[in-house]
């Protein structure tokens, strides 16, 4: 059987499924997380206090900022966009890419990205 992360990019191509009914999320970020060499644990966490998981729209952060302003950090991962300029926030809302992004990022250790993981360790 093919990992998750392939089905769901096959069924894209085909559009055959609604991914939001047909997979599960967690076991996305299993297989993501598998892919990096990382444990799940931590970009559940990160889900479960950031942006939470998928089916709601993309979230927006409440956190504001010192101008007085919600910050621009969207989607589960809650990716901040000012401090990522290459990043859209149609990737930041994407499950899929968001979660790709955040493994590599925690592949390299970058812990300190997210607030609520930082405060964790």
């Amino acid at each position: 059987m093919l990992p998750i992360r392939e089905q769901v990019y096959n069924a894209l191509e085909t559009h055959d499924i609604d991914l939001r009914r047909e997979f599960d999320p967690k076991e996305v970020v299993d297989d993501i997380s598998r892919k990096f060499g990382i444990s799940s644990m931590d970009m559940k966490f990160i889900i479960e206090h950031e942006g939470g998981w998928p089916g709601k729209e993309c979230r927006q952060s409440d956190i504001i900022d010192k101008k007085g302003k919600r910050e621009n950090s969207w989607g589960p991962y809650q990716i901040n966009l000012d401090h990522n300029p290459r990043i859209t926030k149609e990737q930041a809302c994407d499950f899929i890419w968001a979660s790709e992004w955040t493994a590599k990022q925690l592949s390299e250790n970058r812990f300190y990205l997210w607030t609520s993981i930082k405060n964790q360790n």
